[in-house]
């Protein structure tokens, strides 16, 4: 069995560097050093040390809460450019399958208690029911309250276990949401694209880039 166990690993671990993808080599990297198991003691921003689970979860909260940022609600102006406004977004029965195809089997699910790899296997079915409900919801611009709430977990970052101030909050939500943000994320990349309305410096958030691109310019530069 053991062995069986070693043999299945030695293949994943082949597939990953045969792929040549940088991502998915450091994921599988962050996952094997990553420490998943229960917090049972922390010590809180005051210097307490804090051992029951409610006291944890409080002291986590209270403490993700200060590094949050609130919005102001001020919507900040922007300089006249020739170019076509997106004004309206038409969501297509590709859009929402190819946004089914990129879930991650692994991830958990959110409020809703739905897995990602439960849509994945009723794609056929659920693609064009919620194309016509991510239209719907758009032209009224509302979505379900559950949509706007999500799973809190704490993921550990660097340093001590026992602090407070070393873990960052990952917000789990509802797979609908995440369906519907990753399609209108697309339109909107493809407008922009489309357009050539980002700057040639721009290396967040666009294919072909990322910090390392950016980097190696700067670096040139």
């Amino acid at each position: 069995m053991a062995q069986d166990k070693q043999e299945h690993e030695a293949v994943i671990e082949e597939r990953i560097i045969s792929a040549s993808d940088l991502g998915t080599f450091y994921i599988f990297v962050n996952k094997r050093f990553s420490n998943e198991s229960k917090i049972t003691s922390i010590k809180a921003v005051s210097g307490n040390d804090l051992t029951e689970d409610k006291d944890i979860e409080n002291a986590l909260n209270d403490y993700f809460a200060t590094v949050g940022a609130e919005s102001n609600h001020h919507m900040p102006s922007f300089p006249n450019i020739n170019v076509p406004q997106l004004n309206n977004i038409h969501i297509e029965v590709k859009d929402v399958g190819n946004a089914i195809t990129k879930l991650k089997n692994n991830l958990s699910a959110g409020p809703d208690g739905l897995l990602p790899l439960f849509f994945k296997g009723i794609k056929n079915t659920i693609t064009f029911p919620l194309t016509l409900l991510f239209t719907q919801l758009l032209s009224v611009a509302c979505v379900p309250g559950i949509w706007k709430k999500a799973i809190i977990t704490p993921v550990h970052k660097k340093g001590p276990t026992n602090a407070v101030t070393n873990y960052r909050p990952i917000s789990i939500t509802c797979v609908p949401s995440k369906l519907l943000e990753r399609v209108v994320s697309s339109k909107i990349y493809s407008h922009l694209i489309h357009n050539n309305i980002l700057h040639p410096q721009q290396h967040g958030f666009v294919g072909g880039k990322s910090t390392c691109t950016n980097l190696l310019e700067s670096l040139n530069d």
